[in-house]
């Protein structure tokens, strides 16, 4: 089952893995979000190319 997430959500997903320390993973902020890794940074790449406003 697939879940679906708000653009809101998103958002401030990439918001909280952008904004974390070094010493954070990517992994354990997917994980604490309950989102895939691979979906976080493919929202993450979104950002960064301006395609997630």
């Amino acid at each position: 089952m697939s879940r679906r997430f708000t653009h809101e959500f998103k958002v401030q997903a990439v918001e909280k893995a952008l904004s974390q320390c070094d010493d954070v993973r990517i992994e354990d902020i997917a994980d604490d979000l309950g989102v895939g890794y691979s979906t976080l940074q493919r929202w993450i790449a979104l950002a960064k190319n301006h395609e997630l406003e």
